[in-house]
């Protein structure tokens, strides 16, 4: 468990889904912070189709539990 070596593994093998991960936050963060009204508009409307697009919805969720 405590295994230096498979835990360097683990660390390179997410990497880049953490690194992902990451950008997409930051531009959640960004595109929830910005105050011009067309960009809420496009925010809204792209978060409301996705609601409805549910294959799409639990691949997000899935990508974002780490579950492939």
């Amino acid at each position: 468990l405590g295994d230096l070596s498979l835990l360097k593994r683990y660390q390179r093998s997410r990497q880049g889904h953490n690194g992902l991960m990451a950008l997409a936050m930051e531009f959640f963060k960004r595109i929830y912070a910005a105050k011009p009204l067309p960009i809420r508009w496009l925010r809204n409307v792209g978060v409301r189709n996705l609601n409805h697009w549910s294959s799409a919805k639990q691949l997000i969720i899935k990508n974002a539990a780490g579950i492939h």
